[in-house]
């Protein structure tokens, strides 16, 4: 769900894209689109967590390069379960964007029985 007023930034969850239930470790990757001549303001930028909001920026920049472009983490640790995150940005122009998802942590990795096999 994304949640912005017009000529606002696009956030744009690259990854993890399109998957129900996914395996740690994940990569993460959101992109950052500022429109009509603005620049993304770095310390606007938002992380939350759960329903409540919880802001886990801080925590989030020990793990991820979080730059005006966007937010990339590889290998991050999730805990099993669902998990909502949102992510909060403005531009030079003070416009404001928002995007909330959602994502599903397996309990165990999947094996793959075939590959097992054939080693």
């Amino acid at each position: 769900m994304e949640v912005s007023e017009p000529g606002a930034p696009k956030i744009e969850i690259v990854e993890p894209r399109g998957k129900d239930t996914i395996e740690v470790p994940i990569k993460i990757y959101i992109r950052f689109i500022a429109e009509d001549g603005a620049s993304i303001v770095v310390d606007t930028i938002r992380i939350l967590y759960g329903w409540l909001g919880i802001d886990i920026t801080e925590r989030i920049r020990e793990h991820a390069v979080i730059t005006a472009k966007g937010i990339k983490a590889d290998n991050a640790e999730l805990p099993e379960g669902s998990h909502r995150i949102t992510i909060k940005v403005a531009d030079t122009k003070d416009r404001k964007a928002e995007s909330t998802f959602r994502i599903r942590v397996a309990s165990t990795p999947s094996t793959d029985i075939d590959a097992l096999l054939n080693e």
